[in-house]
């Protein structure tokens, strides 16, 4: 079975086209798949909207990310060309390409372009995908929180899973946890602990025990 991993998130299906279009053209197998796992971002205060997932083979990264540059390229100077980023301030192109792994190449390479439409003179490094990742540290009021759930409810097991199993796959085919190391061992105690609490409820619950832990939702 082939391994294939998640080279780009998008809102909707249309946003997912114009990537997928460019796969199709090159001919580089493709799975389009939609992320309606929210516990973990309903918690964590981020938007819950679903998310299209483009997916390519592993090994395939490289070369996709040599063949969107190329592409970029191309289509940059087409006198039709459009694209969002026409409207970005230098300043915001800097942003963009500041943060290579929350794009696709394609993007960045356009963003690049765009910038030095915009600023001739501008030095833009090569990114680098592996060292510019940087893991994302939880804010303790959430950690709090999850802790707390895994003692009134089997939905901090959930939440637990959510951060602890969070990972992304960076423009190199690297994948990698998306919660710092700190994070994820906060998910895997919340797993633990919210699943001996729930025994020990379902086991009041069988036995007849207290109204309060027969009133807890299941």
């Amino acid at each position: 079975m082939k391994n294939f991993a998640t080279y780009s998130r998008f809102l909707t299906q249309e946003d997912a086209s114009m990537l997928t279009d460019i796969l199709t053209d090159l001919q580089i197998p493709y799975k389009i798949e939609k992320d309606t796992s929210q516990v973990g971002s309903i918690f964590i205060g981020e938007t819950p909207d679903p998310v299209i997932e483009v997916k390519i083979q592993q090994q395939d990264f490289p070369k996709v990310n040599e063949l969107f540059v190329k592409q970029a390229n191309q289509d940059f100077v087409h006198p039709d060309f459009e694209h969002y980023f026409s409207s970005y301030s230098a300043n915001e192109l800097s942003a963009v390409l500041a943060e290579p792994n929350e794009w696709n190449a394609y993007d960045l390479e356009i963003a690049r372009l765009f910038l030095l439409q915009k600023n001739p003179e501008a030095t833009i490094p090569t990114p680098n995908f592996k060292k510019a990742f940087q893991p994302e540290k939880i804010a303790f009021k959430w950690i709090l929180a999850g802790y707390m759930l895994c003692f009134l409810s089997i939905f901090g097991v959930f939440v637990g899973l959510a951060i602890s199993q969070a990972k992304k796959t960076l423009q190199s085919g690297e994948i990698v946890h998306i919660y710092d190391f700190q994070s994820v061992q906060h998910g895997k105690n919340m797993v633990v602990f919210g699943t001996i609490t729930s025994i020990f409820i379902i086991l009041y619950k069988l036995k007849g025990g207290y109204t309060y832990w027969s009133s807890l939702p299941f």
